[in-house]
């Protein structure tokens, strides 16, 4: 029996300041001009809009000023605020579906689920190379066959020296690419499963690639 889900509002609300933004973008690539989430339409252009203050503030806040990291900390709040007002949203408008939570890219507590036990694997047969374009790089893995239900997501980060690593993205997809990473370098990628109750396995093995 599956009871109305709960957004886990403290997956986002613990994320990095740098996590928070591919994250939210990866919530507005599932729900966008998507008719499903049409009653939610409003709170999402709400939250685009908020998301672009937040990104500017952040990169602004890198200067160390006092003020800055001010602005950019009410920013956050305000990004985190919006996506309250859409867990909200979800929660009302999905009542007990539990794929029309689940295709939001928004975590789920881990009661409305019925692996809450289990423990997240590593995905396998992962690879990464470059997709052709400048800066992008195509990823391909696969999911246990006994957790294939169980994984809803894909945390993606890259590193050029294994010490310091930027999250990349997040995908649904066994086969993505991402973009925008640094040109006409050796990159170091790796990746985790992500449960839809915000659980994570371990990352996999950084893999090397030369990306255009």
């Amino acid at each position: 029996m599956i009871l109305k889900a709960k957004i886990l509002r403290s997956f986002y609300k613990r994320m990095r300041q740098g996590d928070l933004p591919p994250f939210v973008r990866s919530v507005l690539l599932k729900m966008e001009n998507n008719p499903k989430y049409a009653n939610l339409s409003d709170i999402l252009t709400t939250l685009k809009s908020n998301l672009e203050a937040y990104e500017n503030a952040l990169a602004a806040a890198e200067d160390g000023g006092r003020i800055k990291k001010a602005e950019k900390d009410l920013a956050k709040e305000t990004l985190i605020n919006t996506l309250d007002e859409l867990s909200d949203g979800i929660e009302f408008f999905g009542k007990k579906d539990l794929n029309y939570f689940i295709e939001t890219g928004m975590p789920l507590q881990s009661k409305h689920t019925n692996h809450s036990g289990t423990k997240l694997l590593i995905p396998i047969n992962f690879t990464a190379q470059s997709d052709g374009q400048p800066g992008g790089i195509e990823v391909k893995y696969e999911i246990h066959p006994s957790q294939k239900n169980l994984c809803k997501m894909v945390g993606f980060e890259w590193s050029l020296d294994l010490e310091i690593w930027h999250n990349g993205d997040y995908s649904t997809k066994r086969k993505f690419s991402v973009t925008d990473k640094p040109s006409n370098q050796k990159v170091y990628v790796k990746i985790r499963a992500i449960a839809s109750d915000g659980r994570k396995s371990q990352w996999t093995d950084p893999i090397q690639t030369s990306v255009l």
